[in-house]
């Protein structure tokens, strides 16, 4: 009896030591002015849990960001690679003359096991433009697992449906007037789908970046499409919200 008393105890202490603190997330905030370069990133950070999911899900949302400040450092810390394009620039006398400017910023909202990060940076390499991309990155809670519009959406035609209604609505368009006059010639005469989409206290949110639809001029798009409209098209349920 004292030798199973003795080891319940130990398995009670183990337990406890290896649980699993709470789930929070916080803002990771990054600034650098040096060389020429000039970031401000302010994005969020998932603490606690499962480790390794809370590896996987920060990594995805790092790696989202490094695009575009070094492609050769994917596997380097966000930080560590502005610090690599920086060395670059005063190491050659070409890249220093050009101006780069990085911002970064987003926002976490949770709906039953769905995690939904939204991020956007935005960015300057010189030339007559910045460079603009929202993305949306849904997680599976438990397994840190990107989802893909199917593991949210039950019915994607109906989305797809209910996205064109909405936009037309939204922006005074017919169909007609968005096929003859926003579009150019190399864009889709029929609206499609985005490619992001992402969850929030609204709703589901549909957003068009730069020339996704239409020209540069036309500027990016942002749909909200209330969960009263689309809760019958989801997979997840709204008794669930967090």
């Amino acid at each position: 009896m004292k030798k199973l008393i003795t080891a319940a105890l130990f398995v009670a202490i183990f337990t406890a030591c290896h649980k699993e603190s709470p789930v929070y997330w916080d803002n990771i905030e990054i600034t650098r002015d040096e060389a020429g370069v000039t970031a401000l990133l302010n994005y969020p950070y998932r603490f606690g849990g499962n480790d390794s999911v809370t590896v996987k899900i920060n990594n995805r949302i790092e790696t989202f960001l490094k695009t575009g400040i070094n492609e050769e450092c994917l596997e380097c810390s966000l930080d560590s690679a502005l610090t690599v394009l920086i060395a670059q620039k005063q190491q050659d006398t070409v890249l220093f003359n050009i101006p780069y400017d990085f911002n970064a910023e987003g926002s976490v909202f949770q709906y039953g096991d769905v995690t939904s990060v939204r991020l956007m940076k935005t960015y300057y390499t010189g030339g007559a433009n910045y460079n603009m991309e929202v993305t949306f990155l849904n997680f599976d809670s438990k397994t840190g697992d990107l989802l893909e519009l199917s593991d949210l959406v039950n019915d994607i035609p109906a989305l797809t449906e209910l996205t064109r209604t909405t936009f037309f609505a939204q922006h005074q368009f017919t169909p007609e007037y968005y096929r003859d006059s926003v579009r150019i010639s190399d864009m889709p005469e029929e609206l499609p789908l985005a490619a992001t989409i992402g969850l929030d206290s609204e709703g589901i949110v549909v957003f068009y970046n730069l020339y996704e639809i239409a020209p540069r001029s036309f500027g990016a798009t942002e749909l909200k499409l209330p969960y009263s409209a689309v809760e019958s098209l989801l997979k997840i349920k709204k008794d669930k919200d967090k």
